[in-house]
Order: structure tokens, then C-alpha cells, then sequence
């Protein structure tokens, strides 16, 4: 099974909807993920690559102001689980429907970036 594959079936275990790199426009939950790859981190030896670790940012939208601590906890686990090693990510913010001048956006949602990585088989 692939990396995307088993990141993937790790946050289905979560029963909310999932997507690659961004929510469908057709589509209006008030709670769901969106992931992307993010970077490819290669092991040289001997002149040549051995080992290939992928890290993605995992993305948890929900509608309004709401407290993130425990969908951010379920998906933490729910990746440990799964072999995923974590790394820093306290990136939490409201980006409000009237635009936040700090980042541009305006969504109307909390959204959390958790980011993991898992060695390539």
C-alpha cells in the first residue's frame, strides 16, 4: 500500500469527508479534511538514493468558531496509528467570511494543518 494510500484510509477512520489538495466546489460540509504532499526527504549513500520519507499537511476545516482540541487529537491518534510520525504543526486559525488581513482568506472556518511523514515502502 502506498504512503497517500494508507494516509488516506487513516483519516477515513474518522468518518468525516476527505480530500486530495482541495474541496471539491460542489461540495459544503461543515467539517472536513483536504491533504497535500508536501515534501519528499531522500537518504544518499554509496552515491545513490536508499530510503524516501513523504511528509503531507493534513487539513481540518470546520464551519465557524469551534474548539479544534479534539477533532486535532482523533487525527493525530488516528495517524500514530498508522505508522505516521508527527511533526510540529500549531498551525490553528479562524479565517472569518469577511477576510483575515493577515492571511488574505475567507472561508468562515477554523482550520487546523497538522503535518506527518512516513517512510516509502
Amino acid at each position: 500500500m502506498s504512503v497517500t494510500a494508507k494516509l488516506v484510509a487513516a483519516l477515513q477512520t474518522l468518518k468525516i469527508p476527505v480530500w486530495a489538495i482541495s474541496k471539491p466546489e460542489t461540495e459544503d460540509p461543515d467539517v472536513f479534511i483536504v491533504y497535500n504532499p508536501e515534501m519528499e526527504y531522500i537518504d544518499y549513500g554509496d552515491d545513490r538514493d536508499l530510503d524516501i520519507e513523504t511528509s503531507f499537511q493534513v487539513h481540518w476545516y470546520a464551519r465557524g468558531h469551534v474548539n479544534y482540541l479534539t477533532p486535532r487529537k482523533n487525527i493525530r491518534n488516528a495517524l500514530r496509528t498508522a505508522g505516521f510520525l508527527l511533526e510540529s504543526s500549531p498551525m490553528v486559525i479562524y479565517e472569518s467570511v469577511s477576510g483575515n488581513p493577515s492571511t488574505g482568506t475567507q472561508t468562515g472556518y477554523t482550520h487546523v494543518v497538522i503535518i506527518c511523514r512516513m517512510e516509502d515502502e
